[in-house]
């Protein structure tokens, strides 16, 4: 089979992830996801241009990518989704993630937090950075609305009727998002 590439979800939201199934061994490509990676390494997967499972672990891989990507190379099925922080989150020395996605990166306490591609923070939040030089983290404040573009629908489900501690959680509709642009120059 040829290689096969999401590049989007046809409402605008990208995505990275690049499967190529030859029919017995699947390859992915992706972002990094890091309880993606933690499965595949249970699984047996291999590490060398791409994430790579054999004939024995085939099955196991498009589980995996459809679970943590909502995406196997064959179903899509994603939705936006709106997460609000319930208090200030702190990765020490770490992103911050929910279910593997990365919301926000620090490298040092000065340089500030980068974004993904597949997150948005709304109504003017921002993630910060902070600490000492040498434990230095990545910060979320309290009430930051993020959303994380083509999150897996079957985890978005499972989460709102389990709830989670640090975020409420909504499907983001950006219709009604109502927030207003001022392009009025003080």
């Amino acid at each position: 089979m040829l290689p096969t590439e999401c590049a989007g979800d046809g409402k605008g939201n990208t995505m990275t992830v690049k499967v190529i199934d030859t029919g017995s061994t699947l390859t992915i490509q992706n972002s990094f996801n890091s309880k993606f990676f933690s499965g595949a390494k249970t699984a047996g997967a291999t590490f060398t241009q791409g994430i790579g499972f054999d004939s024995l672990s085939y099955k196991k891989g498009r589980q995996l990518a459809h679970k943590f990507f909502g995406w196997d190379g064959i179903i899509l099925d994603t939705v936006a989704i709106k997460l609000t922080a319930k208090k200030d989150i702190v990765g020490s020395r770490s992103a911050i993630e929910f279910f593997g996605h990365v919301l926000a990166r620090a490298y040092d306490r000065d340089g500030g937090a980068k974004i993904p591609p597949h997150i948005m923070f709304l109504n003017g939040a921002r993630p910060g950075s902070g600490g000492s030089k040498i434990n230095w983290c990545t910060e979320i404040g309290e009430g930051a609305e993020i959303v994380i573009k083509n999150f897996p629908r079957e985890t978005f489900e499972a989460v709102l009727k389990k709830g989670h501690e640090k975020y409420e959680l909504s499907l983001y509709d950006a219709d009604s998002d109502n927030e207003e642009i001022d392009l009025t120059e003080e």
